[in-house]
């Protein structure tokens, strides 16, 4: 069930670099963030809790900071307010 849903998502680090990279939908409410736009090596998967956060789908990364979910969470329903999806 892949499907990019977001062809460029930006992440803004603790140090002010930006992160950039799709959103594949890889399961249902189930979202994975690769970076592909330069050498650092960052992906996680993303979901939405029962209280309707944004949290890791399985093991936290050591190297992704919670951060980085809650900025890629806003952006999938920023995506989803605008088609009409209520997520």
């Amino acid at each position: 069930m892949s499907e990019v849903i977001l062809n460029v998502a930006k992440l803004v680090s603790s140090d002010q670099s930006v992160i950039y990279g799709p959103v594949i939908q890889t399961a249902e409410n189930e979202y994975l963030f690769r970076n592909t736009f330069s050498a650092l090596d960052l992906y996680f998967t993303l979901k939405k809790n029962a209280d309707g956060n944004w949290v890791y789908a399985g093991e936290a990364p050591a190297n992704v900071p919670e951060e980085y979910v809650e900025q890629i969470g806003l952006q999938i329903d920023q995506r989803n307010r605008a088609l009409g999806n209520s997520e």
